[in-house]
């Protein structure tokens, strides 16, 4: 059975009333806090069977979570929600979670010695390889191909954080970028940038940065070869894969 003065503390009469048609999950020896217990129990086991459809059973952390929030919310700012602007909520959360949470970054980076300008890039995938945004820059004057990959990763990270992606794998083929950020000590010269690079990361909820072969990475480093090969010096951002690497990118998509 549910316990009304809280329902009434919490919702709104019509909400209580759309609530009260849900038969929970109880026994006739359970008292009025087993019977809570009791139907998270029975919601745990739901979202972590196979029955029902994935969206449904996803959504129960963030259904609580949201609950959590009403609550906070009505007790602290006299703040009704209703129960249809929860759920919606819990269903965007859920949504967004599954959506960035294996989000994978491939960056790369060319340099070429004298005053000619560096080559960055990046590929946006999602958890199956699908490209979802790619982008290039040039940059100039780059004193060593450390400080241009240094540079190219900060313009990935930085383009993660304007484009609001809240959890990234990060994953670029610089060995020179492993060392840097692994004796960091040791590298006094590159403080500035990797403080930057760090300031960017901090804006993103959850990241990781690894490390990844050469063959792996072929398609990002491409687009930043483009720069000095072909004197693509524009940079931009664009949605989808480049046409002229549907391949490339189909065959990485499938490997990885």
């Amino acid at each position: 059975m549910w316990n009304l003065n809280l329902l009434f503390q919490t919702f709104t009469p019509e909400d209580v009333e759309r609530i009260m048609m849900i038969r929970p999950c109880v026994n006739q020896e359970d008292s009025i806090r087993n019977s809570v217990f009791l139907n998270f129990v029975h919601l745990l086991k739901v979202s972590d069977s196979k029955a029902g459809e994935p969206t449904s059973r996803n959504v129960f952390p963030w259904l609580v979570w949201e609950l959590w929030k009403a609550r906070n919310a009505l007790a602290f700012e006299n703040k009704s929600l209703s129960a249809h602007t929860i759920a919606a909520k819990a269903f965007e959360e859920a949504y967004s979670w599954q959506n960035t949470l294996n989000l994978t970054e491939n960056s790369g980076g060319l340099h070429e010695e004298g005053e000619q300008p560096s080559g960055a890039s990046w590929i946006l995938r999602d958890d199956k390889g699908r490209t979802i945004m790619h982008s290039r820059r040039s940059y100039s004057f780059m004193r060593s191909k450390t400080e241009a990959d240094l540079w190219a990763l900060h313009w990935a990270v930085k383009c993660m954080k304007n484009t609001h992606q809240r959890k990234v794998i990060f994953e670029a083929s610089s060995e020179q970028i492993r060392e840097v950020l692994c004796n960091q000590a040791q590298c006094p010269g590159f403080r500035s940038i990797v403080g930057m690079i760090n300031i960017q990361l901090t804006r993103i909820e959850i990241w990781s940065l690894d490390y990844s072969l050469p063959k792996r990475n072929e398609a990002a480093n491409a687009i930043a070869v483009s720069v000095t090969r072909d004197r693509r010096h524009q940079s931009y951002i664009a949605h989808n894969a480049p046409v002229w690497l549907h391949h490339l990118l189909s065959l990485e998509a499938q490997s990885n």
